[in-house]
């Protein structure tokens, strides 16, 4: 049996294919929404970052004054530290800098039992053991001063609370302590706090927005009874010569008791009791919208 090939016609064929490929992964890369990169020259670039698309989100809750009323806030893209900023990491930031002093209180207390952080001979390092542990204790200004150190700054409470839910509209954490979440809460009572990474991870791949220490947030607070008049871009809400910083996250001595993502609660930017107050860093990004 004789079979004709047509040479021409496999040649026209295989051009159209590759042709039809090409335009194929071209549409491909351009549906392809590339992450931004952060702004900002870091001292210390040994941080992990998560990218945190930008949105429109339902904020707060109606169960508490401090929380209501639920509120519309538009996000920017950011970038938000993949964890809480370590005691190795933080040690970094005061060998270069020192534990300075700002509105009367060194940027971290050291003298507490559960500190993961000592100073030897005007060198400060983690304990052993605690070198991934979430740095506590440190004040706002403490935390404001490690965080443009890297190059970003601390969330405003919308930014935080946004990363929180882990890009869901209506999050919350209102239900009574289970099992594990009670050996949690138990341990950091008693024992301190628990290596970066271990407690839980949301939708985003954030760790331990939860059951874990307070984080300071840029935001002041208390002069405001509620949400009204709150920023609906995201931005934080700044009241001038007014030092109450607001603190979001925690799970510390919240034994027996609910929890929810979108509370929030607050002290004094140099106050380090009765609770351990740690951070985590935000980063804008070039371009953001």
């Amino acid at each position: 049996m004789h079979i004709d090939i047509n040479v021409n016609s496999i040649s026209t064929f295989s051009k159209r294919l590759n042709l039809l490929c090409l335009l194929a992964f071209v549409f491909l890369l351009a549906s392809c929404k590339a992450k931004p990169e952060p702004v900002g020259n870091e001292h210390y670039p040994k941080i992990d970052k998560v990218f945190v698309e930008g949105g429109t989100f339902k904020m707060g809750n109606d169960k508490e004054s401090h929380t209501s009323p639920v509120h519309s806030v538009k996000i920017k893209d950011f970038y938000i530290s993949k964890y809480e900023i370590t005691n190795e990491q933080y040690v970094d930031f005061l060998n270069a800098k020192g534990n300075q002093v700002e509105d009367g209180a060194n940027w971290i207390a050291l003298y507490y039992l559960k500190s993961g952080i000592i100073e030897d001979n005007n060198v400060f390092k983690p304990k052993v053991g605690k070198e991934k542990h979430p740095v506590a204790y440190v004040t706002w200004y403490g935390a404001r001063a490690y965080a443009l150190w890297t190059g970003g700054r601390l969330p405003s409470e919308a930014e935080w609370e946004y990363a929180a839910r882990g890009g869901k509209k209506n999050i919350s954490r209102e239900e009574s302590c289970n099992l594990s979440e009670t050996y949690f809460n138990l341990n950091l009572t008693l024992n301190g706090t628990f290596k970066v990474g271990t407690i839980e991870v949301n939708e985003y791949g954030i760790y331990d927005m939860g059951r874990s220490i307070y984080e300071w947030c840029e935001d002041n607070y208390d002069w405001h009874n509620d949400y009204r008049n709150a920023p609906k871009d995201g931005s934080a809400w700044l009241f001038e010569n007014y030092t109450p910083r607001v603190l979001r996250g925690g799970g510390m001595k919240t034994f027996g008791r609910t929890w929810d993502y979108a509370n929030s609660t607050s002290t004094d930017s140099t106050d380090l009791l009765p609770m351990a107050y740690g951070l985590r860093v935000v980063w804008d990004v070039a371009g953001g919208e």
